[in-house]
C-alpha cells in the first residue's frame, strides 16, 4: 500500500512538468515591437524520430512557414528561433519563454541586438509547413544576370549566378551593390515552369522572376519584409 501511494504520488507530481514541457500545436499572437506590433503563427510538433521540428509565419515581414530551429522545451521553460543559413551578420531572431499554462507561453523576442515581448495561445493542432528544397532548373535559366532596382532613392545593382548542382538541386549567388556590397545567403532555389524563386531566410528576401521568351528576360518582384520593388534581369552582355 505504501509502495502504491509513493508511486501515485511521483506520477501526481510529475504530469504538470509532462504538460508544460508538452508545446505541440498551433500558437497564435503577438511580438509587441515599439510601433508596430507584429502578429505570430508559430506551429510546433514532432516529427517519427521524436525530435521537435516547427515552423513561423510573421505576415509583417513576408514570412510564411519559416523553419524553425533549436528547439527546446524543458521544466516550462521554451525556445526556438528562426532557421538561418548562419549567417552571423544578419542576425538570428530567437524566442525564449515560459509556459503559463498548458495554453499559454510568454516570454522575449530578440533580432539584431533588440528585444520585444512576445504572448502566445493555443489555437489548435499544429500544421509544421516542412522546409522546400531546392530543384534543378532548366538550361535557360543557367549562367549569369544582372538587374536594378531603387530603395530609398538608391540605386541596388543586382547579380545573380544560377548553377546546377551534382547533388540534383540548384545554387544562386545573389550579389547586391549599393552604398555596400552585400552577398546575399541563398537557402532556396526552385523553378516551376517559366517560374524561378529565390529564397534568402537570413535576409528575409525573396525573388520571383518568369523567364520571357520574347524578350529573354526575367521579369519579377523583389521582396524584403513588407517592402516589394519590381526586379527585372537580363543576360550579362
Amino acid at each position: 500500500m505504501r509502495a502504491f501511494a509513493a508511486v501515485t504520488i511521483y506520477l501526481a507530481a510529475s504530469l504538470p512538468c509532462l504538460a508544460a514541457d508538452d508545446i505541440s500545436g498551433r500558437w497564435q499572437g503577438q511580438a509587441q515591437v515599439p510601433g508596430r506590433p507584429l502578429a505570430l503563427t508559430v506551429d510546433l510538433a514532432k516529427n517519427a524520430a521524436g525530435a521537435w521540428i516547427g515552423s513561423i509565419i510573421i505576415p509583417d515581414l513576408n514570412m510564411k512557414g519559416a523553419p524553425l530551429a533549436n528547439i527546446s522545451a524543458q521544466d516550462g521553460r521554451v525556445a526556438f528561433a528562426i532557421k538561418s543559413n548562419g549567417d552571423a551578420s544578419a542576425g538570428q531572431a530567437a524566442f525564449h519563454g515560459k509556459m503559463d499554462s498548458a495554453e499559454t507561453m510568454d516570454g522575449d523576442f530578440s533580432l539584431g541586438g533588440n528585444t520585444a515581448k512576445f504572448e502566445l495561445k493555443k489555437v489548435g493542432a499544429a500544421s509544421v509547413d516542412l522546409p522546400l528544397t531546392s530543384t534543378p532548373l532548366d538550361k535557360a535559366f543557367e549562367g549569369k544576370w544582372i538587374g536594378e532596382y531603387v530603395f530609398a532613392d538608391v540605386p541596388r545593382h543586382v547579380t545573380m549566378t544560377f548553377a546546377n548542382n551534382t547533388s540534383g538541386g540548384a545554387s544562386a549567388k545573389f550579389v547586391i551593390v549599393g552604398k555596400k556590397t552585400t552577398d546575399v545567403p541563398v537557402d532556396l532555389v526552385r523553378q516551376d515552369a517559366a517560374l524561378v524563386v529565390v529564397q534568402s531566410n537570413a535576409y528575409q528576401i525573396t525573388y520571383e522572376g518568369r523567364l520571357r521568351k520574347d524578350t529573354g528576360q526575367i521579369t519579377g518582384t523583389f521582396t524584403q519584409g513588407p517592402y516589394e520593388l519590381p526586379l527585372n534581369l537580363h543576360r550579362e552582355p
